[in-house]
């Protein structure tokens, strides 16, 4: 076979309303940003430059085809452009100077969790569809992974649905995204298999990372009182209850117990029975677990590297190479420099 020169460059395909971006606004993109984060909206930034260098004139600076809440899908990739996000417009910034410009702005459908506050109760409901109802209302696809306990009472006190169904998860080990139309309810995915690999020096140029002692949750006890059986609830996580040691040999708590174990109880939040309150216990423990190593990085960009997935990273020493979870990207497209995805991780063992 011959020598391979091709050469991987930056592409980029918007689409507007199900359609291809308008070519003079494609041809005027200058930067375009999209940042995914655990349960958050994940976001995109599209700066257009409307100057029309021929005509010494601007061009469609109304921008009278885009509309708050029209649909934007975003491609992007080295060589083959893939989908990054697929979100709504949120707003539209013009700017005048020497260069016009216009950024338009969106996020993913999670964002429509965030309108208004509610004061509600949910009856003999699981949080799966709890979370199912919701996403009927705010118009998306529920598509929540089941959970197992059956909350007699559940009220939702004057916040958001967002909010509300942050704190749900949060107490479970789940989290939310939006894909498409589609709401996730799901569990924490750090158990998966890598999404991708980076090395140092290769396709990784910038990476820090911080090993920290963990002060709160060597164990974490959950009690509760069942007022029918007039017994005590009570579920515990200690060691050995982490969802993944994403392939280290010992998980944050056996390292910070050698200095001292560091015990938690919670009472302020009843489970409904032992099966839940061990379940929110190991949900709390792993929680804690997951900031015994934390890093930041940056590669040639990837669309692959999205919050919710792991990633492998190599070439960064014995101990800080392994399997992360990525828990923030930022993506970033520039005409002038080109495609670099940013990064932050989190690790439970090393």
């Amino acid at each position: 076979m011959g020598e391979d020169n091709s050469i991987n460059v930056a592409s980029i395909k918007v689409t507007h309303n199900g359609s291809e971006l308008l070519a003079e606004y494609l041809l005027g993109i200058e930067k375009l940003v999209v940042e995914s984060q655990i349960n958050a909206p994940a976001m995109f930034e599209l700066v257009l430059n409307m100057s029309d260098m021929e005509k010494g004139t601007w061009r469609g600076i109304d921008l009278d085809n885009f509309q708050l809440g029209d649909a934007i899908e975003v491609s992007l990739g080295m060589g083959l452009a893939e989908k990054i996000i697929s979100g709504e417009v949120t707003g539209i910034e013009p700017s005048f100077n020497v260069d016009a410009k216009v950024t338009i702005r969106g996020m993913d459908k999670l964002h429509r969790l965030r309108f208004g506050n509610f004061r509600r109760s949910f009856q003999e409901m699981k949080d799966s569809e709890i979370a199912d109802q919701i996403a009927s209302e705010a118009g998306l696809s529920g598509n929540a992974e089941s959970t197992k306990a059956v909350h007699q009472y559940v009220f939702q006190n004057n916040i958001s649905n967002y909010s509300f169904l942050i704190e749900r998860a949060n107490h479970i080990g789940f989290e939310i995204a939006a894909d498409g139309d589609d709401l996730l309810f799901r569990k924490s995915q750090e158990d998966q298999e890598p999404a991708y690999t980076l090395e140092y020096g290769l396709d990784m140029d910038q990476f820090s990372a911080a090993l920290k002692v963990l002060t709160s949750g060597s164990t974490v006890e959950y009690r509760g009182w069942d007022p029918m059986k007039k017994k005590e609830i009570s579920g515990k996580a200690k060691e050995g209850s982490a969802f993944s040691k994403m392939k280290g040999k010992q998980d944050g708590f056996v390292f910070s117990s050698s200095i001292q174990d560091s015990t938690v109880a919670v009472l302020n939040y009843p489970p409904v029975d032992d099966s839940n309150a061990e379940e929110m216990a190991k949900a709390r423990y792993n929680s804690f677990l997951k900031n015994f190593i934390t890093g930041e990085g940056q590669s040639i960009g990837n669309a692959g590297i999205l919050a919710g997935r792991t990633v492998e990273l190599k070439g960064i020493g014995e101990r800080f190479s392994g399997i992360y979870y990525l828990i923030y990207t930022k993506h970033i497209y520039e005409k002038k420099t080109g495609y670099i995805t940013k990064f932050k991780v989190q690790r439970t063992a090393a």
